[in-house]
């Protein structure tokens, strides 16, 4: 047993990744499964632990895991989709009501699975990470607050019920939805009377309310029969009634048909108030309004008529019982029972209880909403959308020396309070105790907490008042500063510590530069300025939001300082083929729909390639999927060749016409001229070029001989090779050129894709040329421009176009 415990330990001690490995197999009981990007890491950390680095950067895309059963039905502005279903690109409904973009969906694979109830009888699956948005009851009696609570689920199990029995946790409503008015079929309200007292095969409805049935005249109704003792009558109705029901699939089959839920809310109130006035009641002490059904489709129809006007509602056998702000009623002997709900009205949706199911596969979005939240589930539950080396760095690091002392940082103090439970929790873990048991802490306050021999850990938000939920102004900014102090690891050979700060700016306020520039004064203030010994190692964990957020910053004031690890999402192999990041998380096809659904947030967020919104030297490009034939056409390349080790090979095949040049190959390499003169001459006979012009200057002409005789070699005599010196200056050409290269150049659909280095580099290409590492595309695409000519089939040829050299 012993010696077991001595192999785990010494297992865990040989690396970052093997202690990663260990912990995450004894916490979840699942496999740890190692992409690229973790060995990495891992390896830049050893490096950190071994003294090797001080100053760290890490690049990476978002994480993910806050994931719902892929079966979970989401309402789209289109119907119902399952979670699985739903692409990047549609719409669900935001806790405002308003429709919100999917901007990226991340299939989770197998997970772990929690069913959460909550006190209305509705229930949404999540996995155990997912993040909800909660208030907490102690602070309900608010008139005005945020849901700015964030906890996972597996963290909420065992926290739901106080001490007294009261629910502890409820999560926010949803507002009624924001849609427009649509033309239907039937008019709401009488289409909500007909499902409450109409007859399932027939025209007819039954009422004894003359006020419903004026409503009806409209469709000619006649008498057909009396119930109730002659107190209610049966009216057939005509005009072409029965035809309505029929178009709308709801004869013989009562329910609500989708287009009335996604209707306006004027329209959903009023569909509401045709079955209320039928099968609705209001209580004349409570003042509270019922609908009962014994149709358990319709019923389950009107729940979610009721959740889509944002109205909370309690359930019971066969009925539903509200209150709402607007009456539900038309007819006057209800109206005057009811009363609008007030702000002292029992209205809020309480976790009831949490129960471990089944695994399954999951499934997280990101949307486009301000506060990130959006409706899930049969009910609109609101839930929130889409740690290696904040959590488990740490760890590791109090393994390697019990005296080591952290401070962690994040945007959010709730976000790194959470961490540090879950890194306190760790610690004190049966498995992590196991093997090390001189690892001993004396306290569980999530904002710092000491080791038995003066280690500890320090966590705070990075931005103060700025940024993130529930942030506010340091009471005793002094204070905060002294208790830093107390956790900056002391260094002098063994590894003693680091600063770690995880996500320093939320992505919606990278783009302030007031915030951006308090974010990185608080680095400068808070942190740097508390850090006695250049030894005291600071890791930074952050996707790049802008080109001076505190990564930028940092890199503008003292390149040389930092070592920055930069994981772009989609990367390519020694062929030049994309390749992701980490496939068991998500595919190309994936990535290139979030590329495609926002190009500024992709390019930045997930590929660690921070440009601005403005200031680019170019803007879309146009596209093709068939070159249109014209009487004029020729196919001509254009070759810039590499002027320096460090240059691009640039050379493009396109078929000029009178509309524009339409480009159909790109060879854009920094691979020695051993690869690009074969290369070059087979995309010239394959493209069946007629006119290849290349730059002479620094050793242009060497490398077109070269290309020409591979070409003859290869049987392509149709090609003719046009050298000739460039002499004009590469920027200014570049900008004076850049609105016909926009105009005339059409690039074949999924270019981006195609070639996606060179359309990296001129989609990020900057009017201002201190910006810009290369610019051998940009020169060569203005090259396709200066070379274009009209012409005819007998056009004379210099030298030049015959090829004479």
């Amino acid at each position: 047993m012993v010696r077991d415990i001595d192999i785990d330990r010494t297992f865990c001690l040989s690396g970052m990744l093997n202690f990663t490995r260990y912990m995450f197999k004894h916490k979840t009981g699942m496999r740890f499964v190692v992409g690229n990007h973790h060995h990495k890491i891992c390896n830049a950390l050893d490096k950190v632990v071994r003294g090797e680095i001080k100053r760290l950067i890490i690049n990476i895309a978002p994480r993910y895991g806050k994931a719902i059963d892929v079966n979970t039905p989401m309402l789209t502005t289109k119907g119902w989709k399952k979670a699985e279903d739903v692409q990047v690109g549609d719409y669900l409904f935001g806790r405002n009501g308003k429709p919100t973009r999917v901007a990226a969906r991340y299939p989770q694979g197998i997970t772990d699975a929690y069913q959460v109830n909550f006190s209305d009888g509705s229930s949404l699956i999540t996995c155990g990470e997912h993040i909800w948005a909660l208030n907490h009851k102690d602070l309900s009696r608010k008139d005005h607050f945020t849901f700015k609570q964030v906890r996972k689920t597996k963290d909420l199990i065992g926290t739901l019920i106080s001490n007294d029995g009261h629910k502890m946790w409820h999560i926010p409503m949803c507002d009624p939805l924001k849609l427009e008015e649509r033309g239907l079929p039937l008019d709401p309200y009488l289409l909500g009377c007909w499902l409450g007292d109409g007859s399932s095969a027939q025209a007819e409805i039954t009422t004894m309310d003359g006020e419903i049935i004026k409503r009806f005249s409209g469709f000619n109704p006649s008498i057909r029969g009396h119930q109730n003792s002659g107190r209610a009558v049966i009216y057939g109705l005509r005009g072409g009634f029965l035809t309505r029901l029929k178009a709308l699939g709801v004869l013989k089959n009562k329910h609500i048909p989708m287009a009335y839920i996604l209707a306006s809310e004027n329209q959903r109130l009023a569909l509401l108030q045709g079955l209320c006035d039928t099968d609705g009641t209001c209580n004349r002490k409570s003042h509270q309004t019922s609908y009962c059904s014994t149709n358990n489709r319709l019923l389950a129809d009107v729940k979610l008529l009721l959740s889509s006007l944002g109205i909370f509602y309690t359930e019971y056998r066969n009925s539903l019982f509200f209150r709402s702000r607007k009456c539900p009623f038309t007819i006057e002997r209800k109206r005057r029972l009811w009363r609008p709900a007030t702000n002292k009205h029992f209205t809020k949706r309480f976790i009831s209880s949490i129960e471990r199911v089944a695994d399954r596969s999951t499934i997280c979005f990101t949307v486009d909403a301000d506060d990130h939240l959006y409706l899930a589930g049969k009910d609109l539950i609101v839930t929130h959308n889409t740690e290696l080396v904040s959590k488990n760095f740490i760890a590791y690091g109090l393994a390697l020396n019990p005296r080591s002392k952290f401070i962690h940082l994040s945007y959010s103090d709730d976000l790194v309070l959470d961490n540090s439970k879950e890194i306190n929790e760790t610690v004190q873990s049966d498995y992590y105790q196991r093997l090390f048991p001189e690892v001993v802490v004396e306290s569980k306050n999530a904002k710092k907490w000491y080791t038995s021999v003066g280690g500890g850990l320090y966590a705070v938000s990075a931005a103060g008042q700025v940024t993130g939920f529930g942030a506010g102004q340091v009471d005793d900014p002094y204070r905060e500063r002294r208790e830093m102090g107390d956790f900056i690891p002391a260094w002098e050979s063994d590894f003693a510590g680091a600063i770690v700060i995880d996500d320093p700016i939320k992505p919606e306020d990278a783009l302030s530069e007031t915030i951006r520039e308090r974010v990185n004064n608080r680095f400068e203030s808070t942190i740097r300025n508390r850090v006695n010994s250049r030894h005291t190692p600071i890791i930074i964990i952050m996707q790049r939001l802008h080109e001076h957020d505190l990564c930028g910053y940092l890199q503008e004031i003292e390149p040389e300082e930092w070592t920055v690890l930069s994981m772009p999402c989609i990367w390519h192999d020694e062929n030049g083929r994309e390749q992701p990041l980490w496939d068991f998380k998500h595919t190309l096809e994936e990535l290139h729909k979030i590329e495609k659904s926002n190009s500024f947030v992709f390019e930045t967020q997930y590929m660690q390639n921070p440009k601005p919104l403005e200031g680019l030297m170019y803007g879309e490009f146009k596209t093709y999927d068939i070159i249109p034939y014209t009487a004029s056409m020729k196919r001509k390349n254009y070759t810039d060749t590499a002027d320096t080790g460090s240059d691009y090979l640039c050379s493009i095949c396109y078929t000029e016409t009178p509309i524009g040049n339409f480009v159909t190959d790109i060879l854009y390499t920094q691979k020695p001229m051993e690869y690009t003169e074969p290369a070059t001459a087979e995309m010239l006979s394959r493209n069946k070029t007629e006119i290849c012009h290349i730059e002479s200057n620094n050793g242009g002409r060497s490398f077109g001989r070269n290309v020409e005789a591979q070409c003859r070699i290869m049987g392509n005599n149709f090609t003719s090779f046009c050298p000739f010196t460039q002499t004009d200056n590469k920027r200014v050409r570049i900008f004076t050129r850049s609105n016909e290269v926009q105009n005339l150049v059409y690039f074949p659909t999924g270019w981006e894709h195609k070639w996606p280095e060179f359309a990296s580099h001129v989609k990020s290409y900057r009017k201002q040329q201190e910006f810009n590492n290369h610019d051998d595309a940009e020169d060569a695409l203005t090259g396709v421009i200066e070379k274009r000519g009209y012409f005819d089939n007998g056009e004379d040829l210099d030298k030049e176009d015959l090829g004479i050299w």
